[in-house]
């Protein structure tokens, strides 16, 4: 038997012989944050983006292999409405203070494992929405490069509120058109725009500039693109997530499908138009992922896109042209079809799933690459040992660098491309053979020029 205890640990076993381990207090995820060491759950969530579910689960944190969780029955504050419903959460890196917004009552301020601040109408520029003035919807927050918090209070009138490192706040320009409903929110690291799905009254995607000053709103501009953006085929659909490849390709769920927006580096002037992606996934003439419901979209190291639906993952290579794989209860262990948050930790390629009946971790074979190979690039394990069968990661490399290994005489045993900053190899020559005994050389070069001055060397050594 298996239940969970207010503690948030899972006892397993009879009453006379049980263990207790370490657990989130719920299995739902309705948001994640994952930086290098630790992973942030937002456990509430809505039930359609714009209704409350009313739950006090409140939130979670994982690091250093242990649980810390924040509810009502576990961390009570003042205020325990500031629980209910927690929709997102944000950390500041430069502070490693954490935040964590409620779609009922405002955000809560973490610092050392304790609640240390609230933030509502009475101390901030957070509102109650348009015919809800009781209550302070946080549907997204995310922290810009200068570290100020834009948070995304959905309804009021002045959907987008920036907390400025100072503490002090600023509002932002008023939203009109019906396009105040705002929801998930990502920040393009190109342009710093600042994009928001749109449900409610309308649907559609908020695009937001804060000029050169985020104090002065004289500079500043907003569109609404709406569903005549969008393909016809889903002009009747709500968007449901947000997320930019490595690109600068901006790919949109809905609820009955897939768009992208592949030239938009302009938002404000006209032309800003989605289209949907032809994909071998749905057969000849079909288009990628038709009268799905997408949850969520993230997009990992190698720049595959992968789409969290209600019908479980699946996961498209670079330009979403060709299948890469799908996940579902039936072919993996994923414990529910219904994905409701995907995140990847960069560094390592992991990717961090949440459904409606708990949270898994997938290892990928990708992490992110920069432009240039590293002087560091190392191969593990290394040195290959006779009882080792697996793979072999050749970590470091730059974006989509090509890979030769040869041995020590310069003859060519493989070759490759990085997936992101990381290279893979079976151990086995081009005839299938495992590596004789013996010194390989690894050269890795940019994907633009192999002979460039950045092109590295790093050692295998297999032992048979």
């Amino acid at each position: 038997m298996m239940v969970f205890n207010i503690s948030g640990s899972i006892k397993v076993g009879d009453p006379c012989d049980s263990k207790i381990f370490d657990a989130p207090f719920t299995s739902t995820a309705s948001d994640f944050f994952i930086n290098d060491t630790a992973m942030f759950v937002a456990t509430g969530g809505t039930r359609d983006g714009t209704s409350y579910r009313e739950n006090a689960d409140g939130f979670s944190v994982f690091s250093k292999n242990s649980w810390l969780n924040f509810n009502p029955l576990l961390k009570p504050i003042a205020d325990n409405n500031f629980y209910l419903n927690i929709n997102c959460v944000a950390l500041d890196s430069r502070t490693g203070k954490l935040y964590a917004g409620s779609y009922w009552a405002g955000i809560l301020q973490v610092e050392n494992g304790r609640v240390t601040k609230t933030y509502d109408k009475t101390n901030s520029l957070l509102r109650g929405g348009i015919g809800d003035a009781a209550r302070e919807r946080i549907s997204d927050m995310a922290f810009d490069k200068n570290g100020n918090l834009w948070v995304s209070n959905s309804t009021a009138a002045n959907p987008l509120v920036v907390l400025k490192p100072d503490g002090t706040w600023r509002q932002m320009l008023p939203i009109s058109g019906g396009a105040n409903g705002t929801i998930q929110m990502v920040i393009d690291s190109f342009s710093g725009y600042k994009w928001l799905t749109v449900r409610g009254t309308g649907s559609g995607i908020l695009v937001y500039d804060e000029g050169k000053s985020i104090d002065d709103l004289t500079d500043d501009q907003f569109r609404f693109l709406d569903a005549s953006t969008l393909p016809r085929e889903l002009q009747s659909a709500s968007v449901t997530s947000l997320a930019f490849d490595l690109n600068g390709q901006l790919w949109v769920g809905t609820t009955s499908g897939v768009a992208v927006y592949r030239n938009c580096g302009n938002p404000f002037k006209e032309g800003c138009k989605a289209e949907q992606v032809a994909s071998e996934l749905g057969g000849i003439g079909e288009f990628l992922l038709r009268e799905q419901q997408v949850n969520c979209i993230t997009i990992d190291g190698a720049n595959r896109i992968w789409f969290g639906t209600n019908n479980g993952i699946f996961v498209q290579t670079e330009g979403g042209r060709k299948a890469v794989a799908k996940f579902d209860v039936e072919n993996s262990p994923l414990l529910s079809n219904n994905v409701t948050a995907l995140s990847i930790r960069d560094n390592t390629g992991e990717v961090f799933i949440g459904t409606d009946k708990g949270l898994m971790v997938y290892k990928t074979d990708a992490i992110v690459g920069g432009e240039f190979n590293k002087a560091a690039a190392f191969a593990y394990p290394n040195p290959v040992r006779p009882d080792y069968q697996g793979s072999i990661a050749i970590k470091g490399l730059a974006r989509d660098a090509t890979i030769k290994i040869t041995d020590i005489n310069g003859n060519l045993v493989y070759e490759t491309r990085s997936l992101g900053g990381q290279a893979i190899w079976d151990g086995r020559d081009f005839s299938g053979q495992r590596a004789a005994t013996g010194v390989y050389l690894v050269y890795a070069a940019n994907a633009t020029n192999f002979g460039a001055s950045d092109a590295i060397v790093t050692k295998i050594l297999f032992v048979n």
